[in-house]
């Protein structure tokens, strides 16, 4: 995890150093995770907690045949 938060400060543009940085980050998803679970409670619904499975399009290797 640790890593990960030393990587992500290298891409970033800011003055923050790495332990700011890696709190601001931690800060960002427990805000983020408590609003999903608010949005969940208020609607009283856990669907928007559950993950959605997305299979991806076949798409065809074959070029179109011109006519």
């Amino acid at each position: 995890m640790y890593k990960r938060q030393v990587l992500a400060r290298a891409r970033a543009d800011t003055t923050l150093g790495v332990g700011r940085f890696a709190l601001a980050r931690r800060l960002d998803d427990v805000a983020y995770g408590t609003g999903v679970w608010s949005g969940a409670a208020r609607d009283r619904s856990v669907r928007c907690l559950l993950p959605q499975w997305i299979t991806p399009r076949r798409v065809s290797s074959r070029r179109a045949e011109p006519s």
